[in-house]
């Protein structure tokens, strides 16, 4: 293993890392610690670091370029990432209350596509979330806002909310469509729609921008985080 002495508390630089397996923190009097696996010590270049070592068998670390350790083993516990840094997605507002119409329009429509996504407040999601089981949540992802979350996936909570359908990176909701001529395509380029973000289309032409990086797996913990002072 490749142990790191970082430069600072949980540093920004470790968030897009958040979900990596095998990868754990643990703080000490003088510093906070990140052990990887040693196959991962390229992908933490951009973390900064005052030192970068590696494991032996007791624990004890010995510095790059070095023979004999010079650092005790860290005491720990060594903690995962998913439970020292807390889920803060990008702020969204659900649902969308963007003023601007934008040219296309979503119109009641006859049977739309399955749902695969639902729109629903946190308690309700919460209250569902602490009887289901991981299994049942690990296909599921979500988005947080104040009090609402967005949930992606298959098959969804049996919960109540606002279920929608996916055409292209639109979600529309369940019993609309956009008219026959307008292709998502031409939408996404109007809104406008950056790579890999979706848009939460509501009648009468309101959007809401969601980024892929608002989105982390579905789980009690994670639910917990986003939504501290809602009681499940």
């Amino acid at each position: 293993m490749t142990v790191l002495r970082l430069a600072s508390c949980l540093p920004d630089a470790l968030l897009p890392h958040r979900n990596r397996p095998h990868w754990t923190c643990c703080t000490t009097p003088t510093a906070t610690w990140l052990r990887l696996p040693a196959t991962d010590t390229s992908l933490a270049a951009q973390i900064p670091t005052t030192g970068i070592f590696s494991e032996n068998a007791n624990g004890s670390l010995t510095p790059q370029a070095l023979s004999l350790p010079t650092e005790p083993p860290p005491a720990g516990p060594w903690l995962p990432l998913t439970e020292l840094i807390p889920v803060t997605p990008a702020s969204c507002l659900l649902p969308a209350t963007t003023e601007n119409k934008l040219p296309f329009l979503v119109s009641h429509a006859g049977p739309t596509p399955p749902a695969s996504a639902l729109l629903a407040s946190a308690g309700d999601l919460l209250h569902w979330a602490a009887s289901a089981s991981r299994f049942r949540m690990q296909t599921l992802t979500f988005a947080a806002s104040t009090s609402m979350a967005f949930v992606r996936g298959t098959p969804l909570p049996p919960i109540n909310g606002t279920s929608f359908h996916f055409d292209g990176p639109l979600a529309i909701p369940s019993g609309y469509a956009l008219a026959a001529h307008i292709d998502p395509s031409w939408v996404a380029r109007a809104i406008p729609l950056p790579a890999s973000a979706i848009a939460l289309v509501f009648p009468p032409g309101e959007a809401e921008i969601i980024g892929p990086e608002a989105f982390v797996t579905l789980s009690l913990a994670a639910l917990r985080r986003s939504f501290p002072a809602t009681p499940a």
